[in-house]
C-alpha cells in the first residue's frame, strides 16, 4: 500500500473518530456528520493528482483537528433552566473578555 493511500485512510478514520467523540450521545449528528465524511471521500475517490489528493488529505485532517477542539455541544436542562456544554478534553477554552456594550456602567479594559 502506498504511503498516500496510508494517509488517505489514516485521514478518514480520524475524522470518524473525532466524529464519534464530538457527538457522543447525539444519534442524529452522528449519523449526519457519518454520511458527510463517506460522501466527500467518495466525491473524491478518483483523484490522480498526487498534490489534488494531498491537499484533500491536509483538509481532511484540519477538519479533524477542528472538529476535536471547536465544536462543542449544548444541551438545554429544563430543571435548571440553562445549557449545558459538552466539552472534551481536547477542547480549545480560551478566555473571554466580558462583553462592554456602550450603555454599560463596566470600565473597559485598556490595552
Amino acid at each position: 500500500m502506498s504511503a498516500l493511500r496510508s494517509r488517505v485512510l489514516a485521514s478518514f478514520r480520524s475524522l470518524h473518530e473525532a466524529r464519534k467523540q464530538v457527538f457522543a450521545g447525539d444519534t442524529e449528528m452522528l449519523t449526519a456528520g457519518r454520511n458527510k465524511i463517506n460522501e466527500e471521500f467518495k466525491k473524491n475517490k478518483n483523484l490522480a493528482e498526487v498534490e489534488e489528493i494531498e491537499e484533500m488529505v491536509k483538509l481532511a485532517e484540519d477538519s479533524a483537528v477542528t472538529l476535536r477542539t471547536m465544536v462543542v455541544q449544548a444541551e438545554y436542562n429544563e430543571d435548571k433552566d440553562v445549557y449545558q456544554l459538552k466539552i472534551t478534553k481536547d477542547t480549545a477554552l480560551q478566555s473571554n473578555a466580558p462583553f462592554v456594550g456602550e450603555d454599560s456602567t463596566q470600565s473597559r479594559p485598556s490595552h
